[in-house]
């Protein structure tokens, strides 16, 4: 079994395959969601040691990025409003969140800056051999509810890469 012990993620297995090295739980203002490392081919931890330090940063400088990635969901969503819109239809029972962002509304439309206001972070994926867009941040709205997914893809310097409406 081959191990490479890095400073902020220990030692990882560097004969998994394609799964996960690396999971830890974390916790941003106030919501916990689960934070995987996936080790692609089985040499990328040790041929790539910077993307570890990167992923490192990322983690570190998280709630910062956090509000970056909120912002480019505003702005996803102001430009295609589709998204919020099959929410609002399809979660208009049970809902308490969705209920308060229609009444916030007043009869419009939800904004698209209170809506992802609302979003939780539910899961974020740091891929050693997906070198143009690594870091996967994925927002639900009430994932108890919606398997719906807004995953905002980054680069290792934390620039926006593209969104990508999952499920």
């Amino acid at each position: 079994m081959n191990h490479l012990n890095h400073p902020y993620f220990g030692p990882l297995d560097t004969d998994e395959l394609h799964g996960i090295i690396w999971e830890q739980s974390h916790t941003l203002n106030g919501e916990t969601f689960d934070v995987h490392l996936w080790g692609g081919n089985a040499s990328d931890a040790e041929q790539h040691p910077s993307m570890l330090d990167a992923f490192a940063k990322f983690l570190q400088d998280l709630p910062a990025i956090d509000v970056f990635a909120r912002q480019q969901l505003t702005h996803y969503l102001t430009e295609d409003a589709y998204f919020i819109e099959f929410h609002a239809e399809g979660l208009t029972e049970g809902s308490d969140v969705m209920a308060q962002l229609l009444a916030d509304a007043n009869g419009g439309n939800i904004s698209a800056a209170a809506f992802s206001a609302k979003m939780k972070l539910q899961n974020i994926g740091m891929w050693l051999d997906l070198p143009d867009a690594p870091i996967i941040m994925d927002y639900m709205m009430e994932p108890e509810k919606s398997d719906q997914i807004l995953a905002v893809k980054l680069t290792l310097d934390h620039q926006l890469a593209t969104i990508a409406w999952e499920s």
